[in-house]
Formats: C-alpha cells, structure tokens, sequence
C-alpha cells in the first residue's frame, strides 16, 4: 500500500472512531450530518440569576431595640450599641439559593450587600415628633438595597425559562436613623 493511501485510510479510520462517516475513496473524506438530537449551533444549558428594580432602601427589623415610638409633639431618643444586627431578607417562589442570590446582589448591585449587618459603635438620635403627627418613630437600620430576583435556565435550543423569582431587602455597611409618622417604621422582617 502506497504512503498516501496508508494517510487516507488512517484518517478515515479516525473519523469513523470520532463518529463521522467517510464517503469516497482516499482524499474525499466529508462528516455526515449530526446524529439526530445533536444541536450543533445550540446553546450549552446554563442557568443564572438576573437583578432588576434595584432601589436604595433603608432595613430595619422589628426587634423593639431597634425602634421607639411616641406622640405628636414629643421628643423621642434612641441608642444603639456596638453589636446591635439587622438582617435581610429574601423571599420568592420556586426551587432557588439564598446564598447564591446574596452574593449575586453583591457582585451586580452594591458591593457592600450581605444579609447581616452589625453596628461598630455606640450611638444615638432623638427627634420631636412634629405635634400635626398622631404618633412618630425613630429607628435604626442600615441603608442598602431592595430589588427583584428571578433565576433564568437556558436550555440547548437556547429558550430562557424563569424557574424562580422573588424579592430581596438586603443591608449595606452604612448605618443611620430614620424617622417618619405611624406606630412603627417599614420592617424588613
């Protein structure tokens, strides 16, 4: 057998192991089409979290530390010591990961987002309660993020499919008061 035909021939026998076809003689070797089911121009299945509706937003936590209420025309006061936490929240609907959500938040909203935040040192505010306010309230929290989540899956056609979804509240490393009308101030949890 003469060198080329020993070439062709330990390529066809190549192709034929790599699961193509070989037609023609020596020199003519071509891949049949895929095997049914094969996608060659699909997409590899992937699933990830998607961030939207992303807002700046004060976490507080109805722990009765965290809060004092009074009249209309009363000055309130509240302390915080070093220590004191606020926690997120996530909720949401579908098989997800409160982890991976977390630190997706993290990556792609702020860089300072975590579900537990806790305060370094001591401190304190007061506030009058303006007299036109049946009641008032002063309370401490950290300023961060709230946003909607959904968990997104392509498959090999390349079709998107939401399989869970939700909302998040989550505390940033910026601690403050804040202060409004009513018995208690928006609680996160």
């Amino acid at each position: 057998m003469c060198m080329t035909r020993r070439i062709a021939s330990a390529a066809a026998g190549m192709a034929m192991a790599a699961g193509l076809v070989v037609l023609g003689g020596p020199g003519a070797a071509m891949a049949a089409p895929a095997p049914p089911g094969a996608t060659p121009r699909g997409c590899a299945p992937q699933e990830g979290y998607v961030y939207s509706h992303k807002h700046v937003y004060w976490v507080t936590n109805k722990n009765k530390d965290l809060h004092v209420t009074g009249p209309g025309g009363v000055r309130i006061s509240l302390t915080i010591s070093s220590g004191t936490k606020v926690h997120g929240e996530v909720t949401g609907s579908g098989k997800y990961s409160v982890a991976k959500i977390i630190k997706g938040a993290d990556l792609n909203i702020s860089g300072d987002l975590s579900y537990t935040q806790s305060q370094s040192v001591t401190k304190g505010a007061s506030w009058k309660v303006p007299s036109r306010y049946a009641h008032g309230w002063l309370a401490f929290g950290f300023y961060g993020y709230r946003f909607t989540w959904k968990l997104e899956r392509v498959d090999e056609a390349c079709k998107p499919e939401v399989v869970a979804k939700g909302t998040g509240k989550l505390p940033g490393h910026n601690p403050g008061f804040n202060k409004g009308r009513g018995i208690a101030p928006p609680y996160t949890n």
